[in-house]
């Protein structure tokens, strides 16, 4: 197994993946004590939906090294690449979703012909889907196995009056939602609040969907408008 970390591949080093360890993302809990109240008051969910720390990334590579002055070469570009960097981390056996986080990197010659080196990222805690589902679908990342083929309602929506969009979401996390004006004049309206929607990709707090569930924008005017979301998991 193999792991691309933002445009390269461990195979493109010559890199094998010895161990990797994903940690659970810390609860942000919030508690209160009150007088004469048995136990806190826990407001952890008083917003609706559970918050989380970063979570941590710790992949183990080890590289067989073809001449013994390859580990200074090898070091220098994985250092430039990635110290310090933010990047996307995507496992061979999970190409649909992906990682987003701050990486470090440290080495070791091992001996004469072989080096190590550990790569940590401080990543977002949620694992977001490859698939922004305003977009073409691109099955290159699909998983046959445990993917799923999203509708493609939400990408080049023609509107010519009024059109209502069901926007449903099963993943785990809080999702905001993009509406991108492709051409035209066209207004959304969420939760009985209308928006103007401005050419580019208009993204606006208040257009938030809570996980698992569905909400409606009703688009109205004249024109052509994609729907931009990224659910993610745990």
């Amino acid at each position: 197994m193999g792991i691309t970390i933002g445009d390269k591949h461990t195979n493109d080093f010559n890199l094998y993946v010895t161990d990797f360890s994903i940690s659970a993302p810390e609860v942000q809990t919030y508690t209160v004590q009150v007088p004469g109240r048995n136990g806190l008051l826990d407001l952890t969910e008083v917003n609706g939906d559970v918050a989380y720390n970063n979570r941590t990334i710790t992949i183990e590579c080890t590289r067989k090294d073809t001449d013994p002055h390859d580990y200074h070469k090898i070091n220098s570009d994985l250092m430039a690449l990635y110290h310090g960097k933010r990047c996307n981390i995507i496992f061979d056996a999970e190409k649909d979703y992906y990682y987003s986080g701050r990486l470090s990197l440290s080495s070791t010659k091992a001996d004469q012909m072989h080096s190590t080196y550990t790569i940590t990222a401080d990543c977002d805690p949620y694992a977001y889907e490859a698939q922004d589902r305003g977009e073409r679908w691109i099955w290159d990342s699909f998983n046959f196995y445990t993917g799923v083929v999203y509708q493609s309602d939400y990408y080049n929506i023609e509107i010519d009056g009024s059109r209502t969009i069901t926007i449903s979401h099963n993943g785990q996390m809080p999702v905001p939602v993009g509406i991108e004006l492709v051409s035209g004049n066209v207004t959304a309206t969420f939760k009985n609040v209308e928006y103007q929607i401005s050419a580019g990709i208009n993204y606006i707090p208040e257009i938030t969907i809570a996980a698992t569930s569905s909400h409606f924008i009703v688009l109205k005017g004249t024109g052509t408008v994609n729907i931009h979301y990224r659910g993610g998991k745990l």
